[in-house]
């Protein structure tokens, strides 16, 4: 468990929660926006594949930790992965749900092209 002590640990990351959540939530969504082979890639010093945003957002290290930690389902409940139906994305069905709930609550939809 990350606590507050943790977070100020890093005299260059004096982070509080909610903006260590902020800052996690925007890596999160901009790694969809980006094609890399690897997730570490996003963090890559090479040439062909550096993107300041990464690196100087939060360290790869801290955004792995804290997405070791994320579950969202129980893995003994994993469908049978030799069905034709098999959907890969089973672990985050139940965020998607919650989230869907959410949104339509406040009148915003998916909308799929």
């Amino acid at each position: 468990m990350i606590t507050q002590t943790d977070l100020t640990m890093d005299p260059l990351l004096n982070l509080t929660l909610l903006k260590l959540k902020c800052l996690f939530l925007a890596l999160t969504i901009q790694i969809g926006h980006g094609i890399r082979d690897k997730l570490t890639d996003y963090w890559a010093t090479m040439d062909q594949l550096y993107t300041l945003f990464y690196s100087t957002t939060m360290k790869q290290d801290r955004y792995l930790h804290i997405l070791g930690y994320l579950n969202f389902t129980d893995n003994r409940n994993e469908p049978d992965r030799t069905d034709e139906n098999f959907d890969r994305l089973w672990k985050i069905q139940n965020l998607s749900e919650i989230s869907n709930g959410t949104f339509s609550k406040l009148g915003l939809r998916w909308q799929s092209d």
